[in-house]
């Protein structure tokens, strides 16, 4: 088995962030994880990685559940909408280049993304800044 990879505080947001997005996207529509597992093929114990926020969704995984649950990707992956977003500005501002940690995705789940695949990556989480 292979050691999960370590991830940048960053990262660690949005997945906390995106899980309870996911969550509350779930229960909102009395979706159960397994029934997601079938409609979307990603396996439950992914679904439940994202949901505790283990595992940082890539960008093809955002598009089947978004899809699978008739919502807009944003609707899962915008991490940083909440209020909490207006506390963190009074303190210093973090700098972080989204631009080198988009690079710094290479594999997911054993397999290597595609240019495609880190593009969107990129524009999500551009999007996340706008």
């Amino acid at each position: 088995m292979l050691a999960r990879r370590k991830y940048t505080e960053l990262e660690k947001e949005i997945m906390i962030k995106s899980a309870q997005n996911l969550k509350d996207l779930l229960n909102k529509n009395n979706v159960s994880q397994k029934k997601l597992s079938e409609i979307t093929g990603l396996s439950t114990s992914v679904i439940s990685d994202y949901i505790n926020a283990k595992t940082l969704m890539s960008p093809g995984s955002i598009e089947l559940i978004s899809s699978a649950l008739g919502v807009e990707t944003t609707a899962i992956y915008n991490a940083f909408s909440d209020k909490k977003d207006s506390e963190e500005k009074s303190e210093s501002p973090k700098v972080y280049d989204i631009e080198k940690m988009a690079e710094g995705i290479l594999e997911f789940r054993g397999r290597v993304l595609t240019d495609e695949q880190k593009e969107m990556y990129l524009k999500m989480t551009r999007a996340l800044f706008e």
